[in-house]
């Protein structure tokens, strides 16, 4: 893996193989609504958490889609900044009258909160749409919408209050910060079960048998480190490039 941290015309060249990853049998099951969160501290590879989080917003129904973003503070203009530019209009198929998305964006007009968004130029056209400063709750909604949540946060323990101040149970937490000391405080102090650090919708398939044993389990495997253990009573699965800037 290269050492390299990930440029904005890398961010736009690249390939996206998370649908792959979903397409994996999934290590910690739940529902049909499986939401992650993404957490991008100062200290990151901001342009690769951005890349992912534009390409999940380009399905935000999809089943493991970012439906919250926390940004430390330090970078969250620079990072709305670059998600802006990124950002395009869904075909107008893409929302098909979801009247989760529908609502919720209403609801949000509503509370006159600030949108992150584009500047639309045609009635019942939708675009990927960022909430700031409400949760998912207050937006009216107790299942993924569609309509993504930001936060901002300046602390490791402010962004652990934020998250766990949403109303959705996030299966899947995608952590962005150089240092695994960092990351591995949130992995200990959230309840969700699976944990990207410095990436995202890996499969984890492979560690299905022990995490079925309760098992604390760590296997290196195609630059990547995996690993699951227990933490008050919740089996975790953790997995994170090596080889990298990041696996430090």
């Amino acid at each position: 893996m290269s050492t390299a941290l990930i440029t904005k015309e890398l961010f736009n060249e690249m390939d996206f193989d998370a649908p792959i990853a979903t397409k994996a049998a999934d290590t910690n099951k739940g529902n049909s609504s499986q939401p992650t969160v993404l957490i991008v501290f100062a200290n990151s590879d901001i342009n690769a958490a951005l890349y992912h989080l534009n390409k999940s917003l380009e399905n935000p129904f999809a089943t493991k889609a970012i439906a919250s973003v926390l940004v430390q503070e330090s970078i969250k203009n620079d990072f709305v900044e670059k998600l802006k530019q990124q950002l395009k209009s869904y075909p107008k198929e893409a929302v098909n009258n979801n009247e989760h998305f529908i609502k919720a964006l209403s609801t949000a007009h509503k509370l006159s909160a600030q949108l992150i968004s584009v500047d639309q130029k045609e009635a019942n056209v939708y675009a990927p749409t960022l909430v700031c400063d409400f949760t998912h709750e207050q937006l009216g909604s107790t299942t993924p919408s569609g309509i993504v949540t930001l936060h901002t946060f300046r602390t490791a323990k402010e962004a652990i209050a934020l998250v766990n101040k949403e109303s959705l149970k996030f299966s899947y937490v995608s952590i962005w910060h150089e240092n695994h000391s960092y990351a591995y405080e949130l992995v200990t102090a959230l309840k969700s079960e699976n944990y990207f650090i410095n990436c995202y919708q890996v499969p984890l398939n492979g560690l299905a048998d022990n995490v079925a044993l309760g098992k604390n389990y760590v296997n290196l495997d195609k630059s990547y480190h995996y690993e699951t253990l227990q933490h008050e009573g919740v089996q975790k699965c953790i997995v994170f490039p090596i080889g990298s800037i990041f696996a430090n």
